[in-house]
Order: C-alpha cells, then sequence, then structure tokens
C-alpha cells in the first residue's frame, strides 16, 4: 500500500524529480531551451500560447501552466518570459511559489536582455539541480498517487483486454484514498449514461450531460456530425463500426466506482476518487491538461494494428513527457511481437493465459515501480530534439 517517492513542502509527492522550465507564451520558448541547455534533470516545457488568444482561453491557459509548476513531479520551476506576454510570467510564479518549492522569474523586461535571462536562468537552474540530484525517495501511502487513464489506436481488443484491466486498476487507487482523472469527452459520446448511473451527485450527473451535450453541439455547429468523424480509420481497421462501440470500451478504463465532478480543462479536483475532465481527445492537449490537474503518472491503453507500430506516442510521436510518466498498454494479441515497445502486454487475457483480475494486477504493480522511480518505455526512448505541447483552444483568436 506504499511507494517510494519525493515529499514536497505542501504535502503532496512527486515520482519524478524535475527542474521544470516554463515559457509565459510561445515567444519564450527559445528562451526557455537555451536556459535548459546541458543541465541535468532539467525539462524546457515548450508550448503554442501565443498573445492572439481571448477571454476563457487566456483563462484556461493560465489555469493550465500554474497547474503544471504546482505538479508534485516539478521539484522547482523558472519561469521566463518576455515582459509583454498575455500572460503574466510574474503572476504565474507567484501562484507556484505558493506551494513552498523553489522558484525564480527572469523576463527580458526585467533583465535587461535576452542574453542576461539565459545567463541568470542558467546559473539559478544549474543550482536547483545539484540539490535536486541529492534528494531521497521516502516511504509515502499509495492515497498520495494521481493517475490518469487514457486510451489511443483503439481497436475491438481494448475492450476486451487493456481497458478493463485498467478499469481494475483505478478501483484499487481509489479503494486506497487516491485519485484516478478520466478525459476524452468526444469519445464519451453515446456511452454517457453508463457515467451518468454513477455520478456521485445530481450536479455531478448533470455537469457529465452538459459535456457531452455541448461538446456535440459544438461540433454540430461547424457543419460536422461528431458521429460522422468518428471512429478513426485506424479504429475501423481494428474492427470498430461505430463511434457508441469505441464509446463503450473507453469507459471500461475508468472502473466501477463513483464519478465526484466533471472540471475543466487545465484545473484541478479538488478531492480523492475518480474524476472527469472535460477536454477534447487531442493526446498533446491532454497530456498538459492532465500533467497540470496534478495527475503523476498516466496509463494509456492501444489496442493493436497500424497505431501500436508507432514506438513513441500515439497522435502526438512526440516521444516522452518528463514532467508525467507514461505507461504504455498492449491488448491485441496479433501485435505481441512489439511488447518492447510497451510496458505492459494484456494480450494475455485473450490468449487465454490471465484474467482481467490478473493483468489488472501486473499493471498495478508497473504503476507502483513506475511511481518508486522505475523508468518507462517512454523515458528510455529517444525524444525529438524539439517537443511543442499544444494548449486547449475553443473560441476565436485575434
Amino acid at each position: 500500500m506504499s511507494f517510494q517517492g519525493f515529499l514536497r513542502s505542501d504535502g503532496k509527492v512527486g515520482i519524478r524529480n524535475v527542474l521544470l522550465v516554463l515559457p509565459a507564451g510561445q515567444c519564450a520558448n527559445e528562451l526557455a531551451l537555451s536556459c535548459a541547455i546541458d543541465i541535468p534533470t532539467t525539462f524546457p516545457l515548450l508550448h503554442s500560447q501565443p498573445c492572439a488568444h481571448l477571454g476563457e482561453d487566456n483563462t484556461a491557459a493560465m489555469n493550465c501552466l500554474v497547474g503544471l509548476g504546482r505538479n508534485a513531479n516539478a521539484a522547482a520551476v523558472l519561469v521566463v518570459g518576455i515582459g509583454c506576454d498575455s500572460l503574466s510570467a510574474d503572476d504565474i510564479a507567484s501562484q507556484i511559489a505558493l506551494t513552498g518549492k523553489p522558484v525564480q522569474c527572469l523576463t527580458v523586461e526585467k533583465c535587461g536582455s535576452w542574453e542576461e535571462v539565459i545567463t541568470q536562468g542558467r546559473v539559478w537552474l544549474s543550482a536547483q539541480s545539484n540539490w535536486i540530484q541529492q534528494c531521497s525517495r521516502t516511504t509515502v501511502d499509495d492515497a498520495l498517487l494521481t493517475l490518469g487513464v487514457k486510451c489511443g489506436g483503439s481497436d475491438a481488443t481494448s475492450a476486451l483486454a487493456g481497458n478493463p484491466a485498467i478499469g481494475h486498476v483505478a478501483d484499487r487507487l481509489i479503494d486506497q484514498g487516491g485519485t484516478v482523472i478520466f478525459s476524452e469527452t468526444t469519445e464519451l459520446i453515446g456511452a454517457e449514461h453508463l457515467l451518468m448511473r454513477r455520478a456521485a451527485t445530481d450536479q455531478t450527473k448533470y455537469q457529465i450531460q452538459q459535456a457531452i451535450d455541448e461538446t456535440a453541439q459544438r461540433i454540430r455547429s461547424t457543419g460536422v456530425d461528431p458521429r460522422g468523424t468518428q471512429p478513426t480509420p485506424g479504429n475501423i481497421r481494428g474492427g470498430l463500426t461505430t463511434l457508441e462501440e469505441k464509446s463503450l470500451g473507453g469507459v471500461l478504463k475508468t472502473g466501477t466506482r463513483l464519478v465526484m465532478s466533471v472540471f475543466g480543462w487545465g484545473e484541478a479536483p479538488t478531492s480523492p476518487g475518480l474524476h472527469m475532465m472535460d477536454c477534447p481527445a487531442n493526446v498533446p492537449q491532454l497530456v498538459l491538461g492532465w500533467a497540470a490537474a496534478g495527475v503523476q503518472l498516466l496509463i494509456f491503453s492501444v489496442g493493436g494494428g497500424l497505431p501500436a507500430r508507432i514506438p513513441s506516442l500515439i497522435a502526438s510521436n512526440l516521444g516522452p513527457f518528463p514532467l508525467m510518466p507514461i505507461i504504455k498498454i498492449l491488448s491485441n494479441p496479433h501485435d505481441r511481437d512489439l511488447r518492447d515497445c510497451f510496458d505492459v502486454y494484456c494480450g494475455t487475457v485473450l490468449e487465454g493465459h490471465e484474467t482481467l483480475e490478473m493483468a489488472g494486477s501486473r499493471i498495478w504493480e508497473r504503476v507502483i515501480s513506475t511511481a518508486s522511480g522505475a523508468p518507462t518505455y517512454l523515458e528510455t526512448y529517444p525524444a525529438p530534439a524539439v517537443h511543442m505541447w499544444e494548449m486547449l483552444v475553443r473560441g476565436p483568436t485575434v
């Protein structure tokens, strides 16, 4: 009932000790890269936030950036900006600093030049890196773990093996006082009634229906029927024929416990248990949203077929995300030769070698070992030279 993690000053627990460099906007991405070059444990989190977003999109981006900095896997945070960014670097840094972790904010405006930001940033990062490398893990309760659950490249085997096995893990963690977050609102259409039956309150039941209805309406307003855009070509080649089939399989990874709340992208739940983050299924946006919500570890279920042959991360091809390790699950026995590109192979259920409970126990063991420091496949994968993660955009831009 425990794992080995890094205890933070605010009582949260990191499973990784990342030195995060956070640009206030995309104009500061190069600054972040230049500050972080060759400094151990450092992750420059490059993203697409421009000065052209408005209203709720800027609010969501601010929540997201603050949440990323507050994620327990970030041991210390350097926020860099130009000074004319649409989101204030000082505001981002001050809100992150409420956690008690080391935070520094540098802008071209305050430092006087681009080069001076880099000089001061590298000095600060080097000192923090030395400190971080001396930190040690301690035994902590599983209740301090927050998991995200995701599926991609789904086929007929996803609903028969990987997804329900992940559901067992979700139930187990929730029963021990932990937190699980699911999302992909577009891929819940047709299965929302199952989630509504499990709503903890009438308000949560209404919020689930509202999230589904608003997502469907937003898509229809563009002249597109959501049931005509799903399943994807890869899903169809894997044996799925309708959006409802895909959604019914996807819901299985949420387990069987009550849904406690529904919250927006870039926000975070306020209690343990099972929660829904209202967000599209776009992986680069989802990854940021989960990390901002406090997820320390993501479980990504893959069916098989051509999507399984992408060695990095399906739908983004961006490799690892150091702030939030990702455990990849494979379900299809026809693709067992790809097992080395995954962390857990659940095709054993369809081969008759294991029950779902047994496969779920193996995933659980992988969760605990990963939380205690064991690297995932993606953490050992040679990443592209530059990552670019996407901010969610719902409204018009200027």
